[in-house]
């Protein structure tokens, strides 16, 4: 038996399941950890191509990588003290950080609250950014010529057996 070696996790997500509403998908197993879809998350939202701007991370797992994405939970919301901060489209259903995000009064509250580690604080914003499914048409998802990312309606039946890489910041 191999001690503590990260792995990679089947994780059945109830998903929201309303008209309309949609969630990316990942198929690892596609994956060749071209970062593709890092960049263009960043080009998206800053104009600049910056692996460290990106609203989505390529993780690897031993011999396996893959993007990992916000399954828009709502845990941000819920950990955030700060009125307004993280709201919900009510469009894409995605859980949008705001401009009232103050770092000084919420102390990033949402940053710790992700297990998946897509929420992080950008230096340049002083705020956390997370994905937004680019207002309904996710930058990376179009960008993967693989098609490792699907942006599909949440009620599929692809969407309730997705394959997630878990990264998880701190073990609990």
């Amino acid at each position: 038996m191999q001690k503590d070696k990260p792995t990679f996790i089947i994780q059945r997500v109830r998903l929201r399941q309303e008209k309309g509403l949609k969630t990316l998908v990942v198929d690892q197993g596609k994956c060749t950890g071209c970062r593709r879809c890092e960049l263009a998350c960043s080009f998206f939202h800053f104009e600049v191509y910056s692996l460290a701007r990106a609203r989505l991370h390529v993780v690897r797992d031993g011999e396996l990588e893959g993007p990992v994405v916000c399954i828009q939970c709502g845990l941000c919301q819920y950990a955030c003290p700060v009125d307004g901060a993280i709201i919900r489209n009510r469009k894409t259903g995605a859980f949008l950080v705001t401009t009232k995000c103050d770092l000084a009064k919420c102390y990033a509250e949402c940053v710790n609250a992700c297990p998946y580690g897509v929420i992080h604080v950008d230096s340049k914003l002083k705020r956390a950014i997370k994905c937004d499914y680019c207002g309904g048409r996710p930058s990376c998802a179009g960008s993967c010529p693989w098609k490792v990312i699907y942006y599909i309606d949440s009620g599929s039946p692809h969407a309730l057996h997705n394959k997630r890489l878990v990264e998880i910041r701190s073990r609990m």
